[in-house]
């Protein structure tokens, strides 16, 4: 028997996940209408810090103070449930802090960021990259 390789998640980073959100419906439908329905389901892709999880649920945060000044570490939890899980990717950090962030790309697998013209300093963000879809965040 074939053992399965255990992924490790580590606190902090961040991390895209799709997943399969639950809906519901009010009211009638054709059997034809749920079938449209089961065929085609409600894809999420959310992105955020990892915080933990357990068997259940996999906890991302949308914010994560870095200071030390506040009493709280995380803000924004989204706990999405593990069985709805479809693909868990690890992003990369590119460049440092500031906000506005444009990602040109100069090759394949090669970017560049600029800060926007209307960058504020006394804001930031830090940009981020899927290299696999090139998808950038900030």
């Amino acid at each position: 028997m074939k053992k399965e390789k255990k992924t490790i998640f580590k606190e902090g980073e961040i991390y895209e996940i799709e997943w399969v959100d639950i809906y519901a419906y009010s009211g009638w439908f054709t059997n034809e209408e749920i079938d449209n329905k089961l065929n085609n389901p409600n894809i999420i892709t959310s992105v955020g810090y990892f915080v933990k999880k357990n068997k259940e649920y996999f906890v991302i945060a949308m914010g994560k103070e870095t200071t030390g000044d506040a009493d709280a570490e995380y803000g924004g939890l989204k706990f999405i449930p593990v069985g709805c899980i479809k693909k868990i990717r690890k992003l990369k950090r590119l460049i440092g802090e500031y906000e506005g962030a444009r990602l040109r790309e100069l090759g394949k697998n090669n970017y560049k960021i600029e800060p926007s013209p209307t960058t504020n300093p006394y804001t930031s963000s830090t940009p981020w990259i899927d290299t696999e879809s090139r998808t950038a965040y900030s």
